[in-house]
């Protein structure tokens, strides 16, 4: 996609954005969702069996719509979080390659980042305390685009900064699909969205929607870094002269290639993500222990009781999973916002051809 949306003004260009990265989002999720659930379920047991067979235990124990049990959270925030990463990346790095970067850097950087843009939302006065490392992410991918101000640095700044802003947004919905994917009940006996948010609210009030926020914020800043880092990189040293087919084969080798390397430099971050918003153990008498808590903590627990190969397994079906997500999101995202894009210009033309 061009490197700016200057084909609209104001309302029209986000409008195309919001349209194209929602479209994505919603179908990538549905085809992609069941592959989730056995992720999960695999990262939550260290011994259990291989994926493929976890994938017929499902269906044989808990039906066929187990697969897509933690459907709904997700399907709320598709539309949303893709708008959100995609959005968010484009104004970034719009505002990065068309702003005085060197006027611009010092402000960031600067306290007034938390004063200016973070305090005056009442949620995040809440949760200030659990999100003060958003400044250190911004501060520090601002300070790495000061070195370099070329444009695959600024792709991955702007990446990186969009990442942090998905992790916020989505955090909550991410605590209750993991809650349901790791009830192991019959479906119809499984607790709703709506109960888990009611009993996270009474045990554990507002914060226990942010539990591994910090994680969470790690493993998207690092993705959307590298994905849109590598894709458009790669994609901007490519002819711009190519037919219909090369195109679509260089985008889906280019998109699953940078979803592929993102997925495995943050896989251990997913692997600690599900055990602090997971369910937490319980001790003899039946009161829950927090068990795992921050990042470095759980990664550190997990390594001394389960070995540290526990981080990495599962991780070939993980890649490919994401691999083909990426594939499906990106080539979904820019088909249909070039389609969109045309037909926007084709009726401004008919309509000032009637004008006229």
């Amino acid at each position: 996609m061009e490197n700016s949306l200057n084909c609209y003004s104001g309302w029209t260009e986000d409008l195309v954005l919001i349209a194209a990265s929602g479209q994505a989002g919603v179908l990538e999720l549905a085809i992609v969702h069941p592959f989730d659930t056995v992720r999960t379920r695999m990262k939550w047991r260290p011994n259990n069996p291989s994926a493929v067979r976890c994938l017929f235990q499902i269906f044989k124990n808990e039906g066929f719509l187990a697969y897509w049990k933690g459907f709904l959270p997700l399907l709320m925030t598709t539309t949303p979080r893709k708008t959100l990463r995609f959005f968010s990346y484009e104004k970034y790095k719009d505002y990065l390659f068309y702003h005085d970067f060197w006027e611009t850097a010092p402000y960031l950087v600067s306290s007034h980042l938390i004063k200016d843009i973070i305090l005056p939302f009442d949620l995040f006065k809440i949760l200030v305390k659990n999100v003060k490392f958003l400044y250190f992410y911004f501060s520090q991918a601002f300070m790495v685009c000061i070195i370099f101000y070329t444009p695959i640095q600024i792709y991955m700044t702007s990446g990186f900064m969009a990442g942090a802003t998905e992790a916020v947004v989505v955090n909550p919905f991410e605590v209750v699909k993991i809650t349901q994917q790791l009830n192991f009940e019959v479906v119809h006996k499984s607790p709703s969205a709506w109960c888990i948010v009611r009993n996270t609210l009474r045990k554990e009030g507002v914060r226990g929607f942010f539990k591994g926020v910090d994680a969470l914020a790690t493993k998207y800043s690092v993705f959307n870094m590298i994905y849109f880092g590598f894709y458009h990189g790669i994609y901007d040293l490519m002819p711009e002269e190519k037919s219909e087919g090369i195109e679509f084969i260089a985008e889906a080798t280019t998109a699953f290639a940078a979803s592929a390397l993102s997925t495995a430099l943050i896989y251990p971050v997913a692997v600690a993500r599900v055990k602090i918003q997971g369910p937490q153990p319980e001790d003899a008498y039946g009161r829950r222990i927090v068990k795992y808590r921050r990042l470095f903590q759980t990664l550190r627990t997990i390594g001394r009781e389960e070995g540290y190969r526990v981080y990495f397994k599962g991780m070939g079906g993980r890649i490919l999973r994401t691999g083909c997500s990426g594939v499906l999101l990106m080539v979904i995202f820019e088909h249909s916002f070039r389609f969109l894009k045309e037909k926007i210009k084709t009726t401004v033309n008919c309509l000032d051809q009637g004008k006229s």
